[in-house]
């Protein structure tokens, strides 16, 4: 079975460190799993300042995520 965007977003989301929910996301990425918009909430959610949570969003607009 193939992981898809709800394994990685649930591995985000529970993932305990922000490093360690970077470390999901690259992982997403390698498997070619498209993220959606629960990751990206995810990921600003995490974020450990204001200047990492607005990477998150302007990646989020970068992949077309509404």
């Amino acid at each position: 079975m193939q992981p898809d965007v709800f394994f990685f977003s649930k591995r985000i989301r529970d993932a305990v460190s922000y490093r360690d929910a970077e470390h999901w996301y690259e992982e997403m990425k390698k498997a070619g799993v498209t993220p959606n918009e629960v990751t990206f909430y995810t990921l600003v959610n995490v974020a450990p300042d204001y200047a990492k949570a607005v990477h998150w969003y302007e990646e989020m607009k970068k992949a077309g995520v509404t």
